[in-house]
């Protein structure tokens, strides 16, 4: 299914006009993130915040590189964590769950995570482009009120 959609998209993805984002649109995107916890290496989003002109100097050396498609050793690792959805009243001292029961988080680094961000923003109006008019959830500027239920 996926080989179907991306032949029938491929010619129409414009991303040639696409430029890479600047040290600019790295702060920038410092400025809307919500602080969660951090990745393996510990540092929280208000480190960066902290300096922010400073990181984005720092964050887009990497961002070009990964333009590359090197991504640097260990940029993309991660701590996965498994806490309950709920919490069961007759619990001991070891709890047990399958995983229907468990939410599934994803603890990457603050800089991978802001690079992402930012490069993610730019290549969003060439993706809206071939996304259908009838998608509405997690495509930017479309309201998820007006998508028809089935």
């Amino acid at each position: 299914m996926l080989q179907v959609h991306t032949r029938r998209v491929a010619g129409r993805l414009q991303f040639q006009n696409i430029e890479l984002p600047s040290a600019h649109d790295l702060g920038a995107t410092l400025k809307h993130f919500h602080h969660s916890a951090p990745g393996r290496d510990g540092i929280p989003h208000a480190a960066w915040q902290a300096l922010p002109r400073e990181a984005a100097k720092t964050l887009h050396p990497i961002m070009l590189h990964l333009a590359t498609f090197k991504a640097p050793v260990g940029f993309n690792d991660q701590n996965v964590i498994f806490p309950p959805k709920k919490i069961e009243e007759a619990e001991g001292s070891q709890v047990t769950r399958s995983a229907a029961q468990l939410r599934t988080i994803s603890l990457r680094n603050t800089d991978n995570k802001i690079v992402a961000t930012t490069m993610n923003r730019a290549i969003i109006p060439a993706t809206l482009d071939v996304t259908q008019q009838n998608q509405r959830v997690f495509c930017p500027g479309r309201q998820f009120p007006l998508m028809p239920l089935c």
